[in-house]
């Protein structure tokens, strides 16, 4: 019997940068920056920022980031690790006395690591960005204000939401693939830190309610 052979995959060429993600406004943002003189991590940052409003369920503010960005000249990467600690209140101890082997995963604010994601942002930004912070966010900001489409992949994350009242974006109406959903909250959110840093996040609006979601 004859081997089986394969096509080889098609490589897609882009001289001038090419922006990837799960979402195609998320890579549009990004190029817009490459467009505008920016550099890869000002196209990075804007196209996580767009992730953060449209696919919150996937690459919210409230999360993580790592880099590794290539420097030329250079032979190894520039790795950043913008992961953070678990919080203060995830007590070990306290756990076990409450009968847990384990952190849920959903519903419990100590399973939830202290987000690290805009102070990756930031430090990125600051070391390696060439325009504004604003003009970068400023494709976010946008999303967050005058809506964007709702995929079917966002729809199908809405059922572990739906009871919770910081989730209201996408639960006050029922939401069908295709409808505007618009987020005040986060465009408040990334204008402060457009205007502030991450101060804006850390100490502002959005860490005051992430205190206040941990002590309930």
């Amino acid at each position: 019997m004859p081997a089986l052979t394969t096509a080889p995959l098609a490589t897609t060429y882009a001289p001038n940068g090419m922006v990837c993600s799960i979402d195609n406004v998320a890579s549009s943002a990004g190029i817009a920056m490459l467009r505008a003189g920016g550099s890869a991590v000002d196209a990075a940052i804007a196209t996580s920022a767009v992730l953060a409003v449209t696919c919150q369920h996937m690459c919210g503010m409230g999360g993580d980031l790592w880099a590794l960005v290539h420097l030329p000249g250079h032979d190894a990467p520039l790795a950043l690790n913008a992961s953070g600690r678990a919080g203060s209140g995830a007590d070990p101890d306290r756990a076990r006395a409450e009968g847990l082997l384990e952190l849920p995963l959903h519903d419990d604010i100590r399973a939830t690591p202290v987000p690290g994601c805009v102070d990756g942002w930031v430090t990125l930004h600051d070391r390696l960005g060439k325009l504004d912070l604003g003009q970068v966010l400023a494709p976010a900001i946008g999303y967050a204000a005058d809506g964007f489409a709702a995929s079917p992949l966002l729809l199908g994350s809405l059922p572990r939401v739906a009871n919770h009242e910081w989730a209201c974006d996408y639960t006050r109406t029922s939401l069908r693939t295709g409808d505007l959903v618009r987020r005040p909250g986060v465009q408040r959110t990334l204008e402060a830190i457009a205007l502030s840093g991450r101060d804006a996040f850390y100490a502002g609006e959005f860490g005051a309610g992430l205190i206040d979601i941990g002590r309930g």
